[in-house]
């Protein structure tokens, strides 16, 4: 059956204006499946070590900050109640982590902290991140950190009541055959910075040596 348009075109009937192209749709074949996904594997276990070090990496830099405000908030809570407030090693180990508390008396540290003078408490949790306090020489610090009412700091040497200087606190990691190193550094008039380092296994940063 033929018929016309108003315009006068002329269709015919079951046809349409314009003819419908056949489209041959070729799919993977299992061969080329297989590459692909062997490929994709390949690029998985590749990448996988990289995303666990930077998860390490931000793990270690969570920490460090973790450990700044701890010194932060030390620092302020001596001045706010004015009295001295005091860091010791957590259990006789800064590798384990520390206590804040108050200390009333400017002699040597009790050995006990009350709950009512404990402000805070800092576990490294992680075994494979150390965690050290060493003096302005480099050596190992056995004793405490130290914030005066006036916002003055230091380290204090075990049984001593006068700081011997400025506090270097190294927190360190492993990470990928390389030490990723931060070094924090509280002077006595309060003021803290850090620094990053990152060196081949054996060759330290200033802290945490041999690690």
């Amino acid at each position: 059956m033929t018929y016309q348009n108003k315009v006068g075109m002329m269709y015919t009937g079951g046809g349409s204006m314009s003819s419908q192209r056949v489209r041959v749709q070729k799919g993977f074949t299992l061969i080329e499946m297989m590459v692909a996904i062997g490929i994709a594997c390949i690029l998985m276990m590749m990448a996988i070590p990289t995303m666990r070090n930077w998860q390490q990496e931000q793990d270690l830099a969570a920490k460090v900050e973790a450990v700044i405000s701890e010194l932060d908030m030390a620092r302020t809570s001596a001045q706010q109640m004015n009295k001295m407030v005091s860091i010791r090693p957590l259990d006789g180990s800064w590798n384990k982590g520390f206590q804040v508390f108050v200390n009333d008396s400017f002699g040597a540290d009790p050995t006990t902290v009350a709950d009512s003078d404990l402000l805070s408490q800092f576990d490294t949790i992680d075994d494979k991140i150390r965690l050290e306090v060493l003096d302005t020489a480099g050596s190992n610090a056995a004793g405490n950190i130290r914030f005066l009412p006036n916002g003055m700091s230091g380290l204090v040497a075990v049984g001593k009541t006068s700081a011997s200087g400025d506090a270097v606190i190294g927190l360190c990691r492993v990470i990928g055959g390389k030490v990723h190193t931060w070094r924090i550094t509280m002077r006595t008039s309060g003021d803290i910075d850090k620094t990053r380092c990152v060196k081949s296994q054996g060759v330290d940063c200033g802290v945490c040596a041999g690690l």
